[in-house]
Formats: structure tokens, sequence, C-alpha cells
């Protein structure tokens, strides 16, 4: 079952912070969606895509963890991508959202 770490990399909070009230609430409602399904890695690949990231070497460091995408449109109409890194056994750690 797919979890979330939203905390252990602080740009994700503020990044969401940035995009608005409407943003948080649908982001977290669809994470925490995501997690009382109680989705398989496979299935949750399949709904909303895992895209590695592709950083240029001025931008990351010799044995940094990849970044991957992940998207869905929230209620609103809003489409979010959400850089995250993993999955760490079941958890994917969220880095980023735009």
């Amino acid at each position: 079952m797919v979890k979330f770490n939203v905390e252990e990399e602080t740009g994700f909070l503020s990044s969401l912070e940035d995009l608005g009230s409407l943003a948080v609430n649908e982001v977290f409602d669809e994470l925490q969606d995501i997690e009382r399904r109680s989705l398989q890695w496979g299935q949750f690949v399949a709904q909303y895509g895992w895209a590695r990231v592709r950083l240029s070497s001025v931008d990351t460091y010799p044995g940094a963890d990849p970044l991957y995408w992940f998207a869905f449109v929230g209620p609103s109409g809003t489409t979010y991508q959400i850089a995250a890194k993993g999955p760490y056994g079941s958890v994917v750690v969220c880095s980023v959202v735009v």
C-alpha cells in the first residue's frame, strides 16, 4: 500500500502553501484518498504515473536520490504535479508540488 511522507522534504509543504489554500486542501485530500484506498504500487503508477525527473548535473550531486513525477487533477480542474523520491518500502517522500 502506498503511503506518503510530506514532512521530510521541507520544500514540499512550502511549495504547496505557495499555491494557496485550495491547493493545500485538494492535494492533501488526494494523498489521503490514495492511502485510504490502499493502492498497491502498480495500481498507483497506472493511475497517477511515475516518470523520472531529469536534472542537469548542476542541480544534483553524485549519489543523490532520483526524483520522479506523479500527477492528478483536483476537483477544481487544476492539475497538480508532485516531485517525489522513493518508494522506500511503500513510502513515497514528496519533495515539491507545482
